[in-house]
């Protein structure tokens, strides 16, 4: 990844962590009242930050040679996008859609727990990894047990920043962009 493109990352992330609450309260309106354009909008916008984010950590875990939680960040990708649909179709009385989004929130912290240890491994390739993990870690455990699943906002916060800090530190590492008389086969006088 560029270090253009690490950087938007990181302010994507950051971004992500800021509308973490506004997101959730537009859920929660959409659940009470109806959905609304804006709280749809403010769903599907949730899940493109977090599709982005997640996108661009395996492609620099790739980069990295070290793609041993892809897989996963792949199925929590398509987990949470199954989930803010159904969440936008549900009603309170579809008791069976309810269920499976139950169901999904499980499998969701499960995968996030999964991929918090997973990276744990890789730490020493993307220094300050390790909060990612352990935040990672602790939204997974707040989602899966669903009765706790409120204390996975904050927690998803300091994931979303802790991701960022990941983001901008590779930027830092990144080696800039050539310019046309740095390219190979260029005469330099």
């Amino acid at each position: 990844m560029s270090k253009t493109a690490l950087q938007f990352a990181a302010w994507i992330a950051a971004i992500s962590a800021v509308l973490t609450i506004p997101l959730f309260a537009a859920q929660v309106i959409a659940t009470r009242s109806g959905p609304t354009t804006l709280s749809m909008t403010m769903q599907i916008t949730n899940v493109l930050l977090l599709l982005y984010v997640l996108a661009s950590l395996r492609a620099l875990l790739e980069q990295k040679q070290a793609p041993v939680a892809n897989s996963y960040l792949t199925a929590i990708m398509i987990v949470s996008v199954i989930l803010q649909f159904g969440a936008l179709i549900a009603t309170p009385e579809d008791t069976y859609v309810l269920l499976v989004l139950f169901g999904g929130l499980v499998a969701l912290g499960v995968l996030y727990i999964v991929v918090g240890i997973k990276l744990l491994a890789t730490e020493s390739v993307l220094p300050g990894l390790k909060l990612f993990c352990c935040a990672a870690i602790a939204v997974g455990t707040f989602t899966a047990s669903i009765v706790l699943a409120l204390a996975a906002l904050p927690a998803s916060m300091v994931m979303d920043f802790a991701l960022a800090i990941v983001f901008f530190r590779a930027a830092a590492q990144a080696p800039a962009a050539l310019t046309p008389a740095q390219l190979p086969g260029t005469d330099q006088k």
